[in-house]
């Protein structure tokens, strides 16, 4: 490990941002405490056990008997390398539908299992991907995600303070390589924004400082340590934070190979790698984070030795004071909140606070706004109109009133191509329903032929419906061609959705 040189100086730096960081987390836990156990939500995982398909067949153990608590009040952040099973956790905590994972285990909100209906409406989850229509300000964006509460504006005015996020209030969020808009700390803040509108009293989130500098970072967890203090339970992915922005957070859960190596207190941690002897020892002036994901790291060529290490690190870990006292929290939550039992699922009412016509409304205006503001967007759709028009009225141009081709005319071999067209089906299906019930054309005369029956005022294709439906080579009875539209509407959309699913898989 690499010592830096004026060690001293950083660590008294250091000592006084470990001051002011407890500080905060101190007036946090206080806070949360002082809104009292009403709506806290206390989650706790025992015996999570996650497995995946393999290629070859078969399944592999992603997560491996895994406990935890993630407490009120506080920011618990999973980490560990690639693959070692923290997001897996985390969608399974959030109730998430996950592709292919199946587990067992039982996760508990306030000692109680709860369904996914259920946890959808008490939290929310951030996801490391910002998804924003970038032609909007951030009010405007903040309006639209919460349109129905009668206080809305109060609400938004709330959480534009809550996150900081008043001087940017009238910006455009922007378009990147297009449009100029709001800064990337603000648009995670903007997406915390959006998710707490709601007040959420749990919060999930997917990597929340990744493309951010240090100081952006600390201004996202900051905000977070900010609801934290409101009495939220807060979980986190984290990959590399700083030194400083690791320090911030209450909790930490390593993970590695599925397993949990260390989860307590931020500042426990040195101690505990302290104590496991003086290969473990954290060098001064470094920071834990990297010293610890560097421990439980798996390198290809000394697997088997960094197995061993991390074995070890989970063995002391399990029989220590902190994996105890964490265990036996776990334990205790039920006991905790009066029993174990299934909590009570949503009261059966609509699931959407808004109606349909509420809805259509505010995407209909979205929508608009959206395209006028946006001159590239407006462009491309005027001459898609435009163009599609002019495709469409070619195709009858100077047709001189022969538009509908006789079926007896077309090619034997092109006619069976006919048939795949639910155009012909259609057609023929309301000419049948439109000539079939009449026996006879008032002025027509029979003659020899029906098909050049005479007349005294002039030509006369047909005597009756019959007739015209001969003429014009239809002779599929009704019902046969709406059964072949009704069967051709579930093929057709039986072959999308397998190009769907081809597409998806190559995608991956």
């Amino acid at each position: 490990m690499q010592d830096f040189p004026n060690a001293s100086l950083l660590e008294s730096r250091q000592t006084g941002t470990e001051t002011q960081i407890s500080m905060d987390q101190q007036n946090t836990t206080v806070t949360a405490m002082d809104n009292g156990d009403k709506n806290r939500k206390k989650i706790a995982w025992s015996g999570i056990v996650a497995t995946v398909p393999q290629a070859g067949g078969g399944r592999k153990e992603v997560i491996k008997n895994v406990s935890g608590v993630a407490e009120p009040g506080e920011v618990l952040a999973l980490m560990g390398g690639s693959g070692a099973g923290k997001t897996t956790l985390m969608n399974i905590l959030a109730h998430l539908d996950t592709n292919g994972v199946e587990y067992y285990g039982d996760v508990t909100v306030n000692g109680k299992k709860i369904t996914k209906q259920r946890m959808r409406q008490m939290c929310a989850y951030v996801q490391q991907v910002d998804l924003f229509c970038g032609t909007l300000t951030v009010r405007e964006q903040l309006t639209y995600t919460d349109c129905t509460a009668e206080q809305r504006m109060e609400r938004v005015e709330s959480v534009l303070r809550d996150m900081n996020l008043i001087d940017c209030q009238n910006t455009l969020i922007g378009i990147p390589n297009r449009m100029k808009g709001i800064s990337i700390g603000e648009k995670k803040r903007l997406a915390f924004a959006c998710e707490i509108l709601t007040d959420p009293q749990i919060l999930f989130c997917d990597e929340p400082t990744s493309g951010l500098d240090a100081f952006m970072a600390s201004e996202v967890v900051r905000a977070l340590l900010d609801l934290a203090a409101k009495g939220k339970t807060i979980i986190v992915v984290l990959h590399q934070p700083s030194s400083t922005v690791f320090r911030m957070f209450h909790k930490v859960c390593f993970m590695a190979t599925g397993k949990t190596v260390y989860h307590g207190a931020v500042d426990k941690l040195c101690p505990f790698f302290d104590g496991l002897g003086r290969e473990f020892r954290v060098p001064e002036s470094y920071n834990p984070a990297d010293f610890v994901m560097s421990e439980i790291s798996i390198s290809p060529e000394t697997e088997k030795d960094d197995i061993q290490r991390i074995e070890f690190i989970i063995s002391e870990y399990q029989k220590s004071d902190i994996g105890n006292e964490m265990l036996k929290n776990t334990r205790t939550t039920i006991d905790e909140f009066g029993g174990y039992g299934e909590e009570e699922e949503d009261d059966g009412s609509n699931r959407y606070n808004s109606s349909f016509a509420t809805q259509f409304n505010v995407l209909l205006k979205r929508s608009l706004r959206t395209t006028l503001r946006d001159p590239l967007l407006l462009r491309v759709r005027f001459a898609q109109i435009v163009v599609t028009a002019i495709l469409v009225g070619v195709v009858n141009w100077r047709t001189e009133l022969r538009f509908y081709i006789n079926a007896n005319n077309i090619p034997s071999y092109f006619r069976h191509i006919s048939y795949l067209s639910w155009f012909k089906h259609g057609f023929e299906a309301l000419e049948a329903n439109q000539w079939k019930p009449i026996t006879e054309i008032p002025g027509c005369s029979p003659a020899a032929n029906p098909l050049t029956a005479s007349s005294t005022q002039g030509y006369c294709p047909a005597v009756n419906g019959e007739g015209i439906l001969e003429r014009r080579g239809i002779d599929t009875p009704l019902y046969v061609n709406v059964l072949i539209l009704f069967v051709s509407f579930f093929i057709y959309r039986f072959i999308g959705l397998m190009a769907l699913k081809v597409r998806v898989r190559f995608a991956k």
